[in-house]
């Protein structure tokens, strides 16, 4: 979903909240987005174990995961991958016929649902 809200905030920016709207109540191609990009600061796991789903304990040592971070945080972020993100992001506006709401094909668009 947060691949999906770049690709509408960076090509659709006049007309991305009804895009991101239809996204909810009709039937609309979500791109997966490279996950090698994102980062998640912490587990967030409390729903599943409060319904008794989960028996493990996911804790994790502040320390250490400050480190890991710090760590992950300088290959992310290096221009190299950058470069390759706004590749994908053009690749999947251009190359996928699934989502003609980012092409500019509105008469599409309609036919789609």
């Amino acid at each position: 979903m947060t691949y999906f809200a770049l690709l509408l905030t960076r090509y659709k920016r006049e007309n991305w909240k009804s895009i991101f709207a239809e996204s909810f109540t009709g039937k609309l191609h979500i791109p997966k987005g490279p996950s090698q990009y994102l980062i998640l600061d912490r587990p967030h796991f409390m729903e599943v174990k409060s319904k008794g789903k989960m028996v493990d304990n996911l804790e994790v040592d502040e320390c250490e995961r400050l480190k890991f971070k710090e760590k992950i945080k300088k290959l992310i972020y290096r221009k190299e991958n950058l470069y390759r993100f706004l590749a994908c992001l053009d690749s999947t506006r251009w190359y996928n016929e699934e989502m003609p709401y980012l092409a500019g094909k509105s008469d599409q668009i309609k036919t789609f649902f």
